[in-house]
């Protein structure tokens, strides 16, 4: 595909362009090559306006695709407004890692990662992650934690709490079934 000097690739041959929005939200199977040949612009400006660090985009992402001296706040949906606005969530800014964001809201690494679920230290520019614990009573917190006893599996304990094993594995980051005894096993 034909460029010119300044990297802008060509649009010859890709969809119709909305001349109306800034906006774009991105489809299905479609890379950020295409977004740039369907908007006529380089990777490098759609990288430095959306803040990317990586040319990898997700189905339903919205990227500015022009216009990109204009700051807005229609790149932020009504959800993660509302989200944020009652401190539950933060969305990964460019320089945060799992690290910065731990001691911002005075969580470990690891409390982190499980109450996100993420199984590598790898974040990406704005995606929305858990860094409050959901709230619950005192009784609920006492249910919620076990620990290991002499004869005890994975299995056995799953059983008697009304959990599954994928459950409790995933809840305390477990690779294996290995326990050991008076290990704390988060339940819920």
């Amino acid at each position: 595909m034909p460029s010119n000097s300044d990297g802008i690739i060509n649009s010859k041959g890709v969809g119709e362009v909305d001349d109306a929005s800034d906006i774009y939200v991105v489809k299905d199977n479609e890379t950020l090559l295409d977004v740039a040949r369907r908007y006529n612009v380089s990777l490098t400006q759609l990288k430095q306006a959306n803040s990317l660090e990586t040319t990898l985009i997700n189905k339903g992402q919205r990227l500015r695709v022009r216009n990109f001296d204009v700051k807005s706040e229609t790149m932020t949906s009504t959800d993660d407004l509302s989200e944020n606005a009652n401190a539950n969530y933060h969305i990964v800014q460019k320089g945060n890692t799992l690290f910065s964001i731990s001691r911002q809201y005075n969580l470990s690494v690891q409390e982190l990662k499980r109450i996100n679920s993420l199984e590598t230290n790898l974040i990406n520019v704005g995606q929305k992650l858990r860094v409050k614990k959901n709230e619950t009573s005192t009784e609920d917190t006492k249910q919620s934690v076990y620990i290991v006893k002499t004869g005890d599996n994975l299995y056995r304990i799953a059983l008697k709490n009304g959990t599954s094993v994928n459950e409790i594995k995933r809840l305390n980051g477990l690779s294996s079934n290995l326990i050991t005894v008076g290990q704390k096993l988060l339940l819920r």
